[in-house]
């Protein structure tokens, strides 16, 4: 049958409608893809911090991660072990803890690179004692209960404190507690010790608790707290990895020139102790460059921790460090 001229021209017209409608579908379909991480297609990042760690909560406050076009979520947590689960789990690209938890995800074939320094210090981290228990120097541990949060970088100080105390790990009881769970059970006479860091550790001694700090690292160790990234989240965004670096410097030097406004910021984002936060300021270098000395730290944890049995392999932390983004 032949079509006449206007059928034609009629039957064109559908079909271009019909192409019309079906690319405009798929181009809403992409689109939405595209906003599913973020507005304008922005990357979001997933940062794990922890209330020790102003530069993250400093840098949300005064806008500079938007500044740096960022959205950037942030999630806190108490210590370093569940941000390696989450990183493990791809549920966090970025993470700031102690370096014993980076240790042992590493050793677990865990894809992750140190890009930065969140914080480093001798003095960040301490045992406190209980008075009744007549802990007067580290020799006095013998026999007694210390709790220390496992996986933790507080874990290889307590071996070092007991070597320093010529003690070993079957001279005391250890015992497995978070950090919050630590300071609660020390105060309460459940435990004689517990090893933690600030601000957990001036909490624990604050006046009427009936604790006091027995020994700091200053003499000990040099406590480097690394900035970590998934190595895929890296390869995949290098620009949005080394905008985020450049805000939390950025932060960095604003806390110096503003600590009170900074311990303000993070006591009301977590809640820490603002005494335990002014000490962190007071003896710690939040700057984020990787300088030599820190890596050299790093590296002497790592052996550290294979050296007390902590890490079931050992690893050249160095292998794992990156640099280049700062």
């Amino acid at each position: 049958m032949k079509l006449t001229a206007m059928k034609k021209t009629t039957l064109l017209l559908g079909i271009l409608i019909l192409m019309t409608v079906y690319l405009s579908g798929c181009s809403s379909s992409e689109q939405g893809k595209g906003q599913a991480s973020g507005s304008n297609n922005t990357v979001k990042i997933h940062l794990a911090s922890q209330p020790t760690y102003f530069q993250t909560y400093v840098a949300e406050k005064l806008g500079y991660f938007k500044d740096e076009g960022l959205d950037v979520e942030i999630s806190t947590f108490n210590y370093g072990p569940p941000i390696i689960e989450g990183m493990t789990a791809d549920n966090l690209d970025v993470g700031f803890m102690g370096d014993m938890p980076v240790y042992a995800g590493i050793a677990n074939g865990l894809d992750i690179k140190v890009i930065g320094s969140a914080g480093s210090s001798s003095d960040n981290q301490g045992i406190a004692v209980r008075d009744a228990a007549n802990i007067h120097q580290l020799s006095d541990l013998k026999g007694k209960k210390i709790a220390v949060p496992f996986g933790s970088n507080a874990q290889p100080f307590l071996y070092l404190l007991l070597a320093k105390g010529g003690l070993t790990e079957k001279d005391v009881e250890i015992v497995n507690l978070s950090p919050a769970d630590g300071v609660s059970s020390l105060i309460a006479g459940d435990i004689d010790a517990d090893v933690i860091w600030e601000p957990n550790l001036s909490q624990a001694a604050e006046n009427g608790n009936g604790v006091s700090i027995l020994q700091r690292g200053k003499g000990i160790k040099l406590f480097v707290s690394p900035i970590v990234a998934r190595n895929e989240f890296i390869k995949d965004h290098p620009e949005e990895t080394a905008k985020l670096l450049r805000a939390l410097q950025r932060a960095t030097e604003w806390i110096k020139e503003n600590p009170d406004e900074a311990i303000e910021i993070v006591h009301e984002a977590t809640e820490a102790s603002k005494p335990g936060l002014k000490i962190l300021l007071d003896v710690g270098d939040l700057n984020v460059t990787l300088t030599q000395d820190k890596i050299d730290a790093l590296d002497k944890g790592a052996k550290d921790s294979y050296k007390y049995g902590l890490l079931k392999k050992d690893i050249d932390i160095t292998k794992y460090v990156d640099t280049s983004l700062l």
